[in-house]
């Protein structure tokens, strides 16, 4: 149900997702320089695994300055996403945003350029677009709308220091009394998880995303991957290899790859001036 939003300007409309909508006043204005291309008719954001407002914040801003007409949808992703919510759980939760797209846009019997950008963070985040395509699949017959695609970050392989890293990188400001037996906890869950993924007793969520990234492309037109060697979380060569096997299967794939840049952090490098710069570039047909 709508609520109370830990980010100022946006609606919450569901434990999950958030909804931002450009002022009136901006959907009126008439550019008196129109871009190369025109604007997304709407922004997905699926962000990494437990990402603080704060953080996410800065990238609603950054969309915000340059596409101020377009509104945003943001899903946030957290630890149960990946490990415990069950299907209809995150079906109801994801449901709000099915909605908006498929009211903000509408399907049509041409093939238009995308008016669609969804930005795919961590392998967090692009778990809950599999949950969203899911959903989406789930609430209408609809075809998925062409969409152009960025993923920061992502998709890695999942193993045990780079899982036990990610899911303790929001304990690094806690109390040492707090950190210290919260870490031993989660050494122990992630063991039993990954003994029991050996064993095939669960499937690798991580390599599912993998798959489905690749397997299912509808409406996609073209996809940018944002990464970087230093990234401690999801090695560069799986996104790498991801994306050869994506470009044999048809895709029309642009790699960026950054040297020094951590984990979800590429927008650092020269103050975002690269980041944003093949952001738009990825937008245009560049």
């Amino acid at each position: 149900m709508p609520g109370s939003s830990p980010f100022p300007g946006l609606q919450k409309l569901s434990p999950s997702v958030y909804l931002w909508e450009p002022p009136s006043t901006h959907s009126t204005a008439i550019p008196t320089d129109p871009p190369p291309s025109p604007p997304p008719k709407l922004i997905l954001l699926f962000t990494w695994m437990s990402a603080q407002p704060v953080h996410i914040s800065k990238y609603i801003h950054s969309y915000q300055t340059h596409y101020p007409t377009s509104p945003i949808l943001l899903i946030r992703s957290s630890p149960l996403d990946g490990l415990y919510h069950r299907t209809s759980t995150q079906h109801r939760r994801l449901t709000p945003a099915v909605h908006h797209l498929l009211a903000t846009l509408q399907p049509t019997n041409t093939t238009p350029k995308p008016e669609l950008l969804i930005h795919l963070f961590s392998n967090g985040g692009s778990l809950q677009f599999s949950n969203f395509l899911a959903t989406h699949r789930q609430t209408t017959p609809t075809p998925f709308p062409p969409h152009i695609k960025i993923l920061d970050s992502c998709p890695g392989r999942a193993t045990f220091r780079r899982t036990i890293l990610a899911f303790a990188s929001p304990l690094s400001a806690s109390p040492l009394f707090i950190r210290f037996p919260t870490l031993l906890f989660l050494y122990l869950l992630l063991g039993i998880y990954f003994l029991a993924i050996r064993l095939r007793l669960l499937s690798d969520p991580v390599l599912r995303v993998r798959e489905t990234l690749n397997e299912v492309r509808q409406g996609e037109e073209r996809r940018c991957y944002i990464y970087s060697t230093a990234d401690p979380m999801v090695g560069w060569r799986d996104v790498e290899a991801h994306a050869v096997e994506a470009r044999e299967r048809g895709c029309k794939v642009r790699r960026e790859r950054f040297g020094k840049t951590g984990h979800c952090a590429h927008v650092r490098e020269g103050d975002g001036g690269r980041y944003w710069g093949v952001v738009k570039g990825v937008w245009e047909g560049e």
